[in-house]
């Protein structure tokens, strides 16, 4: 049986390489456990990818944490006086019906993670669950590591686009045109040292002989 739930998480996990979204996912991953081990809600939590947060998962002093640094799962039914919990963390913890939470791991470090709720009719966790449990967390990891530089890069282009905007409407706001004064040459330029400045200048002709400057930083 084992055999069986492993290869239908590795066609899963072929099936979430295609989803653009980490609900998707996390929806895919909801029914996968639901239909075929009894077990729900499965819950994501990954910084800079899911909306929803543990509250401070990574706290170095936690007991819980130090445990999930190593890439060992925690199973919050076997809470002993050595595993230090913040009490908002238990609070979101016991509110979302959680038993079990197992980092995702990549590179050595903790991407995000998933949070397992209880079997129907309360059932106890076999072995087969513990490795189908990694096997979720190993799959997944990757497909999040790959939304997330997809986020990051999302984010870098709408910058670029919002600094390309402020430039243009900083350019309007030079002086459109260079007035001609008699007796003097007039020159103007802005160049920014990055993608733009603070600098403005503005040439306004108030007659044949007399022109305003204005320059601010």
């Amino acid at each position: 049986e084992r055999t069986r739930y492993r290869h239908s998480l590795r066609l899963l996990g072929r099936e979430m390489q295609g989803i653009i979204d980490w609900r998707g996912i996390a929806a895919k991953l909801n029914r996968w456990f639901d239909e075929t081990m009894s077990i729900s809600p499965v819950i994501l939590t990954a910084p800079g990818i899911t909306d929803e947060h543990m509250p401070q998962p990574f706290t170095p002093e936690l007991g819980v944490t130090r445990r999930m640094e190593n890439g060992d799962m925690f199973f919050w039914d076997e809470l002993s006086d050595d595993d230090l919990v913040d009490p908002v963390q238990r609070e979101w913890i016991d509110r979302r019906g959680i038993s079990v939470t197992v980092p995702m791991m990549a590179a050595g470090e903790i991407v995000g993670l998933m949070h397992f709720g209880k079997k129907k009719k309360n059932a106890d966790f076999t072995g087969d669950d513990v490795i189908i449990f990694r096997d979720a967390a190993a799959t997944t990891a990757p497909v999040l590591q790959v939304l997330k530089l997809q986020a990051e890069q999302l984010e870098k282009k709408r910058l670029v686009k919002e600094l390309d905007m402020a430039r243009a409407i900083q350019e309007q706001l030079m002086a459109p045109s260079i007035p001609e004064i008699e007796g003097f040459r007039l020159f103007g330029t802005s160049r920014a040292c990055l993608e733009m400045g603070g600098d403005y200048y503005d040439m306004i002709s108030l007659d044949r002989h007399r022109v305003l400057l204005a320059v601010a930083d």
